[in-house]
């Protein structure tokens, strides 16, 4: 797993503790990887789209 797309995929840099348990996944296989991968792009996405309907709950544009 490359640490600069997990950081674009979280919006920030990891930390020291964080970078060295990418570290150690990457010696998971890479069928593991891509599902750890998966699952933080879509909480992603799922952090966007609730972002969304809360802004338009409260009288957003």
């Amino acid at each position: 797993m490359n640490i600069s797309d997990i950081e674009q995929a979280i919006g920030r840099e990891l930390t020291d503790s964080e970078r060295k348990t990418i570290e150690w996944l990457n010696g998971w296989e890479r069928e593991t990887k891509l599902n750890f991968m998966a699952i933080v792009r879509a909480a992603k996405e799922n952090g966007f789209i609730q972002g969304v309907r809360f802004k338009y709950s409260v009288g957003g544009r």
